[in-house]
């Protein structure tokens, strides 16, 4: 079943393997930066230094975004990510040494409603965003998914949700967004794709673990339409 992106925790199915932890998410919309050579006026009295970065903010992916932090509220978190450079070899480079996290910008989703453009010259999650060239900063990401951890960490104690139960969670909150999202070329498509799932699996006779597969790969075709990457982070 390589072709419908198991990733490497299924690579090898094992009748008692247990599943990797689905109580924390996070999802990543990823951004391609563009270098600015000279600031404007505006960002620099906020702090931002000529040969900066910005990428820009598609209104209806923005919308969409949004929608999906609160309806995952609690369970996840939604961020950006782009890099902070922006030439191929430092690409090679922070590739090679793992350190592309440590090099990137991470701001949520949430604190860029009603804005169409972010600004900023270092990593993490400083910044500038227009059209009022609003100053933000939050945590860094780790220490973001650190807090989401701690935070959460009394909810899941105990086996009060269990590994499959909370993918099952996660799909249906999946299911719920993609409904209230409304009509659209990607909700249409992954109505399409939850079928075509459906009868992949029901034809596999996975008997117990079938409900769990299809929660599972439906997330993954979820991100696939809404051009997301899922990360499991606790």
């Amino acid at each position: 079943m390589h072709r419908r992106h198991w990733g490497f925790i299924w690579s090898r199915r094992k009748k008692r393997k247990e599943l990797p932890s689905f109580q924390l998410n996070l999802f990543l919309q990823a951004k391609r930066p563009y270098r600015l050579s000279s600031g404007s006026k505006d960002l620099k009295a906020k702090g931002i230094k000529a040969g900066c970065w910005k990428f820009e903010i598609t209104a209806h992916q923005q919308i969409a975004l949004e929608k999906l932090d609160a309806k995952l509220a609690g369970d996840a978190l939604v961020c950006y990510a782009s890099p902070s450079f922006h030439i191929q070899s430092d690409l090679y480079k922070h590739t090679i040494s793992k350190t592309i996290v440590e090099n990137s910008t991470f701001p949520s989703a949430k604190c860029l409603r009603n804005h169409s453009a972010w600004y900023y010259d270092q990593p993490g999650a400083t910044g500038c965003a227009n059209p009022e060239f609003e100053s933000i900063q939050e945590a860094g990401l780790e220490q973001r998914i650190r807090t989401l951890i701690e935070r959460s960490s009394e909810k899941f104690t105990g086996g009060e949700l269990e590994n499959r139960e909370s993918l099952l969670k996660l799909a249906n909150l999946v299911y719920e967004f993609v409904v209230e999202d409304g009509p659209s070329f990607a909700s249409a498509r992954f109505s399409e794709e939850i079928q075509y799932i459906s009868d992949y699996v029901d034809a596999a006779e996975l008997d117990d673990n079938a409900d769990y597969v299809k929660s599972y790969l439906s997330v993954i075709a979820f991100c696939y339409f809404y051009k997301l990457q899922w990360f499991v982070i606790g």
